[in-house]
This record gives C-alpha cells, structure tokens and sequence, in this order.
C-alpha cells in the first residue's frame, strides 16, 4: 500500500469517524489510488469507511467513495444502500407579524397577518373583518420579503385610519371570532377565505381569546379612561348639527 497513507488509512479503517476530514483532503486521484489498494488488501472490511466517507466526507471524497463501493458491489461483495440525506418535512404555516386598521364608519377594520409557510416562504393574509358581519373581504397569497416592505410601506401612507402592529397571536384571535359571528348568524364566509381558514383555528387546548385572564385592575389607569374619548379613534360617527348647519344652509 502507498507508504504516505498507509498510518491514516489504517487508523480511519479502525475507526471510521477517525481520518475522514485528513482522506477528504487527498486529491481524488490519490484517496482513490489508496482506496483501490485497501480494498484488495481488506475486501469488504472497508465498507464502514466507504460509508462513513459518504456520509461525512467532501464533495470529491464522497464521488470516490460512491465508485468504490461500486466495485465491491460489481465483484459481488454485498453493498448496503447508504444513509440518504435527512429530508426536511413540511412545517405548519406560522404567523410572524400582524396588523390591525382602526374602525370605520361601518364598524369594520383590516388585518394583515404576515405568515411562514410551510416551505420558509412568506405568505400576506388580508381581511376585513366586523363585528356584527364576520369577515367581510380576505385576499393574499405567497409575497416576497422585498415586495411586502414595499406594500407595507404605501399601506401606511395612503391610510387615514390607523394601522397598528400587533402581537400576530392577538390578531389572529379576532380574525377567528369574526369566523365564528358566520356560525352564529348562520352565514358564510367569502370563498376567498377557504384557503385561510386552516391558518386561524385556534391550537388543541388553547382558551379562546375571551377567556384568557384580563389584567389586573389599577385605578390609576381607570381614572385615566376618560381621555380615551379625546382621541379620533374614539369619536362619534355623527356630525354635529351646529356645526354643520351653515354648510346645510349653503347647500339647500
């Protein structure tokens, strides 16, 4: 056997997790030179090694290895079928990031809800939901992270309601008990929504949203309440009459 390899050749025959990165350096020409010698030396004895070559080696060490034990097979040497590559399974769609508009005038307000799917792409779920309706609109599909800034980014700026980021598990839930008004009211959802639908059943076991716990009661907080009805969001849908009565005039 070629007097250089022999000590490495003979301790990765030992033991096959010993040596293979030191074989995987050979040129292929040599390992297989090498090879060749071994196996007319040791026969079937190498099979561990071929394998733990395929296994483990480099590109060019595992090609080498693959002919090989293509020749022990040829000269009728028993030849298991090695270990395949561990294939990676399908994962369940999970949401990474949502958003929620403010109510209009109807009552109703938009949801985005970002998801992984079960590739690693990226899925946009959008809906309109209301509280007295259910889910009125749904639409979406696969998105690519570069186009989904970009929509996300003229979303905020052509909007007049505001658009909230929220946690995706919360969103989800109102999205679900918009599902759920349909079954009450002894309606149906857009078709749109039928490809979506698996994505917003709540997990085995979980509460549904209004039954998770509330936070603690803090009269500092409660005191504070008041101001709510400052904000735009919690404004009334109807106009004053003084203050549109001169506009009325105008137009009558």
């Amino acid at each position: 056997m070629t007097a250089p390899y022999r000590a490495l050749l003979d301790a990765a025959l030992a033991d096959p997790a010993t040596g293979i990165e030191q074989l995987s350096a050979l040129s292929p020409g040599e390992l297989d030179a090498a090879l060749r010698e071994l196996v007319r030396d040791r026969g079937e004895a190498v099979l561990p090694l071929l394998t733990a070559l395929l296994e483990r080696g480099h590109g060019e060490a595992r090609r080498v290895a693959r002919r090989v034990r293509y020749r022990l097979s040829q000269a009728g040497v028993p030849v298991p079928a090695p270990l395949g590559r561990p294939v990676l399974g399908r994962r369940p769609a999970r949401p990474l990031r949502a958003w929620m508009s403010g109510l209009d005038g109807s009552g109703s307000r938009a949801a985005w809800i970002l998801f992984e799917s079960a590739w690693g792409g990226l899925l946009l779920c959008s809906v309109i939901i209301n509280d007295v309706e259910g889910i009125l609109e749904a639409a979406g599909g696969e998105i690519t992270k570069k186009r989904f800034e970009a929509e996300l980014g003229k979303l905020r700026a052509s909007q007049k309601l505001p658009w909230v980021e929220l946690p995706p598990a919360y969103v989800i839930g109102r999205v679900a008990d918009a599902r759920a008004t349909h079954a009450a009211r002894g309606t149906s959802p857009p078709p749109e929504f039928t490809r979506w639908e698996p994505l917003f059943a709540p997990p085995a076991g979980l509460a549904p949203a209004d039954a998770q716990p509330g936070p603690a009661w803090d009269p500092v907080l409660a005191e504070r309440s008041a101001q709510l009805f400052d904000l735009p969001e919690l404004a009334g849908w109807f106009l004053d009459p003084e203050r549109v009565q001169s506009d009325a005039v105008q137009l009558g």
